[in-house]
């Protein structure tokens, strides 16, 4: 009588796991899920503040598309046109909910009042540029603002800004562009500022604070772009300028005269110079021509002769100037 033999052996090449190591890659999903779930209802909670302050909001998903727009909350345009600029694999967002799969990459606020939850400004965890215009940016804000430590680009125009708290921007790791235009600082704001060593580009246009306390922004030796027209900044601070190794564009305003570019001549690494309203004469732009890196020259209302300008054109350095008297 024949007898049937089965084998299990194939079984033995199936992976095999133990109860205690199904029960830890389970106890790791959860975690990983739970902390999507938490990232994605702080910034439902940073949303929902931002558009009640009349703020608006980009998401990363417009910057893959090329659409550097921002819409606001609660209109039917604002809705149809985030619709349309939703990538087609958006199922996911709709399923989920859009802040499980979104980040926030832009915020603006205009004419905003910024009052209530203001805490709630530093669960916009993926904001790269943030912009304040005509706001009054309390340290509540600026504290907030801290926490978001991904932050590259911050303006601050022609509005309010508590000093205090400009110490929070320093906690800003990525920091690389800031604009203060029209904006009051004291000995400590500046102080603050300098502390904020990832700087590369610092705009101060029409900012009103004592010119001798430009010292203190002395130590943001990465700076390539400066900003300094209307200010109060005189000859004697621009040795302050010639500091910053790396200094490739600069502005500068009414009060600086021939006498002070003597100190720009030592910046082998300028590339543009922007005077505006400056007392600069013929002399004092002659004393710029060795610098070998400089090619664009802006003027603004200055005092230079017609003749000089175009010999500069024209002949050696060859710098692109344009005049607007």
């Amino acid at each position: 009588m024949a007898t049937i033999i089965r084998s299990n052996s194939w079984r033995r090449c199936l992976p095999r796991f133990s109860l205690s190591s199904l029960l830890s890659a389970v106890t790791l999903v959860a975690a990983v899920l739970g902390w999507i779930r938490y990232r994605a209802e702080q910034q439902r909670l940073a949303v929902e503040w931002i558009l009640s302050q009349g703020g608006q909001i980009r998401y990363d998903h417009y910057r893959k598309l090329k659409a550097n727009v921002y819409y606001e909350s609660g209109s039917p345009e604002d809705r149809a046109q985030r619709a349309a600029l939703r990538p087609e694999n958006s199922w996911l967002a709709n399923t989920l909910g859009e802040h499980y799969v979104h980040r926030i990459e832009g915020i603006l606020f205009q004419q905003s009042k910024l009052e209530g939850e203001v805490w709630r400004l530093q669960y916009a965890h993926g904001a790269k540029d943030i912009g304040f215009w005509k706001c009054n940016v309390t340290t509540d804000v600026l504290e907030a603002l801290g926490q978001c430590r991904s932050v590259e680009d911050l303006s601050i125009v022609d509005g309010r800004c508590d000093q205090a708290g400009l110490k929070y921007l320093a906690r800003l790791p990525k920091l690389r562009h800031l604009s203060l235009r029209e904006i009051v600082l004291d000995t400590d704001a500046l102080e603050h500022l300098g502390k904020c060593s990832a700087l590369e580009s610092l705009d101060l246009t029409l900012c009103k604070f004592p010119a001798d306390d430009l010292e203190k922004l002395r130590p943001l030796s990465k700076l390539t772009h400066c900003g300094l027209g209307f200010t109060s900044v005189t000859d004697r601070q621009l040795g302050v300028v010639a500091a910053w190794p790396n200094l490739q564009y600069l502005e500068l305003g009414q009060h600086v005269t021939d006498v002070g570019l003597d100190h720009l001549a030592n910046s082998r690494n300028l590339e543009a110079l922007t005077f505006m309203k400056s007392a600069v004469t013929d002399a004092g732009i002659l004393k710029l021509v060795e610098l070998p890196k400089l090619k664009s020259v802006h003027l603004s209302d200055c005092r230079l002769s017609d003749e000089l300008l175009l010999a500069l054109c024209n002949e050696e350095p060859h710098w692109t100037i344009t005049y607007v008297r």
